[in-house]
């Protein structure tokens, strides 16, 4: 029986992201003249990187500041690194959250699920992302929020999806997860969720649908 659903929020609770794509190792480097080609093979690498100790994965444990991320982009190529200074906190707060998850996330509440919501994030942006939320009055509609800086795990580690179910008061079967990259899906399913790669098209909302009709029963 499904009892709660945890979703991610930057392509899932938002309009969908271009995430970087994993790297293909028979592609050419990029040229180093191409600011963001450097920029978005630098991120390909640090998003997909299964290192703990990758300077990403520090920054979205909460362990090494946006700043000092900065400076080591900057140090691997200067107009790189100052770019990614500039955009800041602006790449998530360019992110439009979705009325119809907003409406969803209500829903499933009223049938009596609980919801979560689980993000990989920057300390620095976590501001940004809250208020949004809370201006459209949604923060308080989750009964969980897992802020993987705030936290000091991240996705696609085992630990993170533990802990929220622990706090949704849900074992790990009884959970499905939702998220736009792949490797947290794969994470979860590893850590004993239900999980679903969402998709731009929102063909994961159908199956979301689906598993909950296959594994509820009516509210007595």
């Amino acid at each position: 029986m499904i009892r709660a659903i945890v979703l991610d929020y930057a392509g899932v609770m938002t309009v969908p992201v271009s995430m970087p794509k994993k790297p293909d190792p028979l592609r050419s480097e990029p040229d180093p003249a191409d600011v963001r080609s450097v920029l978005r093979s630098f991120m390909s690498h640090e998003v997909h990187n299964s290192d703990p100790t990758g300077m990403w994965n520090r920054v979205e444990r909460g362990e090494v500041r946006f700043d000092d991320f900065c400076t080591y982009l900057e140090k691997k190529h200067q107009l790189a690194g100052q770019a990614f200074r500039a955009m800041g906190g602006n790449m998530i707060a360019g992110l439009a959250l979705r009325t119809m998850m907003a409406d969803r996330v209500r829903e499933w509440r009223g049938s009596g699920l609980k919801v979560g919501l689980l993000t990989n994030n920057v300390m620095e942006w976590r501001p940004i992302w809250r208020s949004k939320l809370e201006e459209a009055n949604l923060l308080d509609a989750f009964d969980a929020v897992v802020d993987s800086s705030e936290v000091g795990m991240r996705k696609p580690e085992s630990r993170i999806f533990l802990h929220a179910v622990e706090l949704l008061g849900v074992a790990p079967h009884e959970a499905v997860f939702v998220d736009d990259l792949a490797q947290n899906v794969e994470g979860a399913v590893a850590a004993g969720l239900h999980a679903i790669l969402a998709t731009p098209d929102d063909a994961h909302l159908v199956q979301l649908d689906d598993l909950l009709r296959g594994h509820r029963t009516p509210l007595e």
